[in-house]
This record gives structure tokens, C-alpha cells and sequence, in this order.
């Protein structure tokens, strides 16, 4: 869930999110676990909800599963027909699923959540999601708290990548339980980049995926970001 505070018209506000993962793309798998996720958080909608990698998987080995995407949007899009999706998303899916994905998308996704720090800027995924009217989530990854190289004087390394972020209207969601962090999070619209940051961050393109999640993680060898 992702909370904040409207500032000019003061009050509260919450976003939650969810995530399909890869063991339930079957169409007859979609529908029972999104309930599972309602059920879970006694909730009456879900404002989005993203399938999480561009691929299937049975539950217990990571093959792949034959299992089209097209039948896993099509189940989706009938959740938010039905009110218990305000908007449905993608995540981990590169230009050629995306563009796949539109092909045959009554309701096209709002969001694609993608890897996105300084040593993986991923300019150009970006610039063509947004000429899609697709917004970008950028997920800063644990690797940029060493990125020393955006230090400036009184703002910590966490403000100046989340600006940078803003700099390009990427969508960030930071993760902390710290209430000092929340609010120097929730103050990065007070930090300006100048011309100097804005062009020696892009220096810093390193080409550096560390989401390479299946291979680094369960072994499993599934080229999804070639």
C-alpha cells in the first residue's frame, strides 16, 4: 500500500497494490487468488494490480507453463469490469511483451514497474511507455544506497534519486518503516537538480540489472529482459 498526504486539500490518502505471480496466469487461476488478495486485506477493490513477470510458471518448478498472456489479461480485464480492479498493470515486461500486450488489450495497462536507478536508466523503455500513456514505476534498487556519486550537501543519497526519478516522471515507491526517511521522502519535491546532476547521473549508465531474478535467485535460466 502506498499512502500519502494531499497537501492542498490536506487530507490522507492510500493506493493499494497487488501483484499476480507467475504460478497463477491460468485463466482459471487468475480470478480465486485476486479474491485470495481481497479476502486477505478485508478489501472491496484493489486501485491497481499488476502481473509481475511476462511469463508462467507451475507453483513448485520453474518451468514454463503454457499458459498465452492474453487469456491472463482477459481475466483481468473482467475484474475491472466488474469493479474489483481500478486499474491493471504490468511489470518486468520489456518494448516487445508490451507492445504484444497492446495488440490485443481492450483495456490497455496504466502502469509498467520496471528496474530503474542510475546504473540502469532504461531511457529509451521509458520515453516510449510514456508515449504509450503508460506511466512508469521505477523500482530503485537496493545497489543505488551505494551510488556515492549523487551525494549532495544536506540532502541524502535517497532524496536525489527519487528527484531524479521525478525529474522524468517516473513513479517511484519507496520502501521504508523509518518515520525520519518517510518524511525526507515525502520532502524531495523541495529538491532541485541542477544542471550539473541532471548531466552526470546519466554518466552513471552502467547497463547493471540486479532484478535478474530468476537466474540469480532460483537458477532458473529464462532470458526475460534479452
Amino acid at each position: 500500500m502506498v499512502s500519502g498526504r494531499d497537501n492542498d486539500l490536506d487530507k490522507e490518502y492510500s493506493l493499494v497494490v497487488g501483484k499476480l505471480w507467475n504460478s497463477f496466469h491460468e485463466k482459471e487461476h487468475v480470478k480465486p487468488i485476486f479474491q485470495q488478495t481481497l479476502d486477505n486485506y478485508s478489501l472491496e477493490y484493489i486501485d491497481l494490480y499488476l502481473i509481475h513477470f511476462p511469463m508462467a510458471t507451475p507453483k513448485k518448478e520453474f518451468n514454463l507453463v503454457k499458459a498465452p498472456l492474453q487469456d491472463t489479461w482477459r481475466e483481468l480485464e473482467d475484474l475491472v469490469d466488474a469493479g474489483l480492479i481500478r486499474n491493471i498493470g504490468i511489470s518486468n515486461f520489456n518494448v516487445q511483451s508490451t507492445l504484444d500486450l497492446l495488440t490485443y488489450a481492450r483495456i490497455p495497462p496504466s502502469v509498467l514497474e520496471i528496474e530503474h536507478h542510475p546504473y540502469l536508466q532504461q531511457r529509451r523503455l521509458v520515453n516510449w511507455a510514456q508515449l504509450q500513456d503508460i506511466k512508469t514505476f521505477g523500482k530503485l534498487d537496493e545497489a543505488s544506497s551505494n551510488c556515492k556519486h549523487c551525494y549532495k550537501t544536506q540532502v541524502n543519497v535517497g532524496q536525489v534519486l527519487l528527484a531524479w526519478a521525478v525529474n522524468y516522471d517516473v513513479i517511484v515507491i519507496p520502501k521504508t518503516v523509518k518515520i525520519e526517511r518517510m518524511k525526507t521522502n515525502l520532502d524531495i519535491h523541495n529538491i532541485k537538480l541542477d544542471d550539473q546532476d541532471l548531466k552526470s547521473i546519466p554518466k552513471l549508465e552502467a547497463n547493471a540489472r540486479f532484478n535478474d531474478f530468476f537466474e540469480n535467485t532460483y537458477g532458473f535460466d529464462f532470458p526475460v529482459f534479452a
